[in-house]
């Protein structure tokens, strides 16, 4: 996929109305849904409705993170809550209770409103039971937000191959970024209010 139409695919209505509410404590709250109801030896209907209660129940942040840089360390979910919330589904289920049945399905899906105008359930759930998705698992070689790893891993190329001290950054501009030179070569990190650069710059 090019990069205009992945950009037109993110900017979808399901997107700009989902992606704050949802999309960070959806997965969690799943996740210990799917370890719960495995625990209690659940079978493919009762899970079902563990996971109708659980995505119903999924925990909304209270606000965006990057209102404020004072934060817990929680970063964009309560994960203690989120997990609650998925072992109370399953509780709840064993119980009697019962959830939303097309949670996962169809136009109006917790999927469908979490995910992008282009998504592709095959991706996500296609192979679900038969291969472990471990290997797709990456971890962050920066203590920041995704958003941010292109611009870091092009600086610290360019200070690989030019021994860069920190002294040439000449500050912080307007706050929110910082800008470098050397010779030919111009890098600005461009950072919005959710990123604090005390975790990036030393």
């Amino acid at each position: 996929m090019n990069w205009g139409a992945r950009r037109k695919c993110v900017r979808g209505a399901h997107f700009r109305q989902a992606w704050f509410c949802f999309h960070f404590s959806v997965s969690t709250v799943i996740a210990a849904a799917g370890v719960a109801f495995q625990l209690e030896a659940q079978d493919e209907g009762l899970a079902r409705e563990t996971l109708g209660i659980a995505g119903s129940k999924t925990p909304l942040p209270s606000m965006w993170p990057g209102k404020s840089m004072d934060l817990s360390d929680s970063k964009y979910q309560d994960a203690g809550w989120a997990v609650l919330a998925g072992v109370f589904a399953t509780r709840s289920a064993t119980l009697g209770a019962t959830g939303v049945s097309a949670i996962f399905d169809g136009e109006r899906s917790l999927i469908k409103m979490c995910g992008t105008d282009c998504f592709d359930r095959d991706t996500l759930v296609g192979d679900l039971g038969s291969r472990w998705m471990l290997p797709d698992i990456t971890y962050k070689p920066w203590p920041t937000c995704r958003w941010m790893h292109q611009p870091l891993t092009r600086a610290s190329v360019l200070n690989q191959k030019f021994a860069t001290s920190p002294r040439v950054v000449p500050g912080h501009c307007n706050g929110r970024s910082v800008r470098w030179k050397q010779g030919c070569h111009r890098l600005t990190l461009s950072i919005g209010t959710a990123w604090d650069l005390r975790y990036v710059v030393r």
